[in-house]
This record gives C-alpha cells, structure tokens and sequence, in this order.
C-alpha cells in the first residue's frame, strides 16, 4: 500500500536541449484507472502529452539547453477525491540531467 509516489521513472536521465518521453509508474494507492492527471513536471520543466494506462503515466518533456545538470524530482499531480484537494505522486531525485 503506502502513500502517493512513483515507483519507477524511464528513462531515468536525458540530456539538455532533448525532448524525453517519460513513464513514470504509480506506487501506493494510485488513483482509479478513469482518473486522469492534471500535470507532470519534471525538475521545473512541465511535461507535454500526457496520457495514462493503468498505473503508467507518460509525458514528454522539453528538457531546456541551459537546464542545470543534476538529479530532480519528478512529479505527477491528480485531482484528489470530491472536497479534497490535488494528489501528488513523486520521486524525489527521478531524473538526472546530464
């Protein structure tokens, strides 16, 4: 069970100046199947194109020339259950920029 994060990012590093698909997968208690995210992002990057199938979210992701290198979180965020707020799914240090 557990809380809300990504089980797994692929791939898990890219390049600056690429664009990357990303699937990051769901871990805990993922929202139910007919429930889809309202943003991805990637370091401060938002992702592009999102789609879902089952407990994998994907995304692309212009990763900026002058991105700086290093590790950051990637982040799916869901609407959350009637009166509640937004749920976010994260991986802290996801994705390195090379």
């Amino acid at each position: 069970m557990g809380g809300p994060a990504l089980a797994e990012v692929n791939p898990d590093r890219g390049n600056r100046g690429i664009t990357v698909t990303l699937m990051m997968t769901l871990g805990g208690m993922a929202p139910p199947t007919d429930v889809n995210p309202r943003s991805a992002t990637l370091g401060i990057t938002s992702g592009t194109h999102l789609t879902r199938n089952g407990a994998t979210v994907t995304a692309l992701f212009a990763i900026p020339a002058d991105a700086a290198p290093g590790a950051v979180t990637v982040s799916v965020v869901f609407p959350g259950p009637p009166g509640m707020g937004d749920v976010t799914f994260s991986l802290v240090n996801g994705f390195t920029i090379l």
